[in-house]
């Protein structure tokens, strides 16, 4: 008897079943080394037991979490607005500024500099560090260099008890300035002196009757229709901005 060929297909069949397996295989190892390294394992659904409290707990536990996620987006949403004060700690720094103006008409006594800051800090007659110069009247040109005379020590005047009665009982006659009226009086004179205080200071007490008797003399001086006396109460409701406004820090300012 002749033996049968072999069937080429059955070879190939089992080759490739040979290759699937050991494919199989590896895929499995892989996955037994997975869940061999697995930390958390899961519990089977038949070992667990649902309670009341546990979802009350749960439902607690949700609604937290929503609270607390809708909360966070909303602030980081929300614009706001933060105001801080710090103390300014540069008031020993200088700057300094060189500048030259010529002003042919101001006679160099006459002639001085002020310094104010965005603060509101100002600094009147700043003339330590600042050279001034004649101008020649016929030139134009800078001449010799101006030597403020040295100042006498100032002389106040004290007044009697009489005197000091007498002013103290005298009606008011000073105009009493507030915003309705300060800015019109100012434009409506040459020379405007405004007195600021406050009624509860001691030294604005004792410049009322002085201020009393500088009004009561200028009223008599030819020059008294351009001149003008007038006060500030700081603490009054009408006024207090006019005090901020000129930066009022001590009591009395004229």
């Amino acid at each position: 008897a002749t033996p049968a060929p072999p069937r080429q297909g059955s070879v190939g069949a089992t080759g490739s079943q040979l290759q699937l397996s050991s494919g199989a295989r590896s895929t499995m190892g892989v996955a037994e080394l997975l869940e061999s390294v697995h930390l958390y394992r899961k519990v089977p659904k038949d070992l667990t037991d649902a309670t009341r409290a546990g979802g009350a707990i749960s439902l607690a536990t949700a609604l937290l979490l929503a609270y607390l996620f809708f909360s966070n987006v909303s602030e980081f949403l929300t614009v706001s607005t933060t105001t801080d004060v710090t103390l300014d700690d540069s008031a020993e720094e200088h700057m300094r500024v060189y500048f030259n103006i010529t002003m042919e008409r101001l006679p160099c006594q006459f002639a001085s500099v002020d310094v104010s800051d965005v603060m509101g800090t100002s600094l009147t007659n700043v003339t330590q560090h600042i050279v001034k110069f004649k101008v020649a009247a016929d030139s134009g040109h800078r001449s010799t260099e101006y030597y403020r005379p040295r100042s006498e020590d100032i002389a106040h005047e004290e007044m009697d008890e009489q005197e000091l009665e007498y002013f103290s009982d005298l009606p008011e006659t000073v105009s009493v300035l507030n915003e309705n009226t300060f800015d019109a009086v100012v434009r409506s004179y040459d020379l405007v002196l405004v007195a600021f205080g406050a009624p509860w200071c001691p030294w604005s007490q004792r410049l009322e009757p002085v201020w009393k008797k500088t009004w009561e003399t200028v009223k008599r001086k030819p020059y008294a229709p351009f001149v003008r006396l007038g006060r500030v109460d700081c603490t009054a409701d009408d006024a207090r901005s006019i005090c901020q406004k000129h930066h009022i820090h001590a009591f009395p300012t004229i």
